[in-house]
């Protein structure tokens, strides 16, 4: 038996047509598709709804800005080092996306898409709730340093679906996870915007990892334009002074 030839349903080029899912770049997408759709459509081989469209593209936008995060902070500092290599910066800057800072959406659509499919086993929805509470030492998609009482972002994301009619099971579910983390620990915890872009994804239907990439291709945008910025209004040098004026040397431990 021979081994099993390569394959790939995206694309494909030859010397005049390029093909995506089965259509032509240049005479079916480009300037037909914005870049959300494009890419809705490269991951599912099926071209958005409008609604699917809005929410997709309301994803996207969430977590382009956030201001001076700890992922623009390392990109323009290695800007400041190499600024021959704008890609190595857009690097640094997406390396730090997981668990605490801008990567724990990945997680929320894995938690909730597991959750809903033991209620549709027929769990009790309070039980596995919090069953998925009591499994984490921290919970996914909850909590916010600067904002409270609401991440205004996930706010708007949460009103689009239901405008969209994607309001479903995973949106129903991260608030029965909300209510038992309120029950857990006698505060109501904030779902923050990767909260929220988890359930964006998993009421669109898509994997989990799709979450995460969400995060890494609209943060490159957000990074390409602080960049821009450093490369005419540096900041970077800044940021190594206040760095070096405030950290005091100890000595031996």
């Amino acid at each position: 038996m021979g081994e099993k030839p390569l394959q790939t349903s995206i694309a494909t080029s030859d010397e005049q047509r390029i093909t995506v899912r089965g259509a032509d770049l240049t005479e079916e997408l480009m300037g037909t598709l914005d870049f959300g759709e494009f890419f809705y459509f490269q991951l599912t081989g099926e071209m958005p709804t409008d609604s699917e469209s809005r929410v997709f593209n309301t994803l996207l936008v969430t977590v382009v800005e956030h201001g001076i995060t700890p992922s623009v902070i390392a990109a323009r500092l290695t800007y400041d080092s190499a600024p021959e290599a704008v890609q190595g910066a857009v690097a640094s800057g997406l390396l730090g996306a997981g668990k605490t800072f801008l990567g724990s959406m990945q997680d929320v659509a894995e938690m909730v898409q597991d959750g809903v499919s033991r209620i549709d086993d027929g769990e009790p929805s309070d039980a596995v709730a919090r069953d998925i509470v009591a499994a984490h030492d921290r919970l996914p998609g909850f909590g916010h340093p600067e904002h409270d009482p609401t991440d205004p972002r996930t706010e708007r994301i949460f009103d689009i679906l239901e405008a969209e009619g994607m309001d479903g099971p995973y949106l129903e579910f991260i608030h029965d996870v909300q209510d038992a983390a309120e029950e857990q620990f006698g505060s109501r915890p904030l779902i923050n915007a990767t909260g929220a872009i988890g359930v964006g994804v998993s009421e669109l239907g898509l994997d989990p990892l799709v979450a995460r990439g969400i995060a890494l291709v609209s943060r490159s945008a957000g990074l390409v334009g602080h960049l821009n910025e450093e490369a005419r209004e540096p900041m970077a040098r800044g940021i190594w002074d206040v760095v070096e004026e405030n950290v005091d040397y100890r000595g031996e431990p």
